[in-house]
């Protein structure tokens, strides 16, 4: 089985990515549930937003762990996130991180 996520960074993201899930974890991934996983040469954090059998790519990488036993979005708001970034034409990051609880990045604490 295959989650699709959304990775938030600040960096604009269009699309998903598909990680794969592990077997410690199936049964207990849901809509909605942030994770911790690898994305490019760093430790990221993603939402899930979907289920897949068969993921797009041949070569994907592990769920590494969830952040949290509750969801920090529900359903409903992830079918707005995808709404807005059709209607409107941004990236589905950004849409996401609308809705998301106050003080779950870990880039929005910057020291100057």
């Amino acid at each position: 089985m295959f989650a699709e996520l959304v990775i938030n960074i600040e960096a604009p993201l269009e699309n998903a990515f598909h990680y794969y899930v592990p077997f410690d974890l199936k049964g207990t991934l849901a809509l909605g549930h942030l994770v911790e996983v690898e994305f490019g040469r760093r430790l990221a954090q993603g939402i899930v937003i979907g289920f897949a059998e068969e993921a797009p790519v041949q070569d994907t990488k592990p769920v590494i762990s969830l952040i949290d036993d509750r969801p920090v979005v529900t359903p409903t708001q992830v079918a707005l996130a995808r709404w807005l970034a059709d209607s409107y034409l941004t990236p589905l990051n950004a849409c996401l991180r609308l809705m998301l609880p106050p003080g779950l990045t870990r880039w929005s604490d910057v020291t100057v």
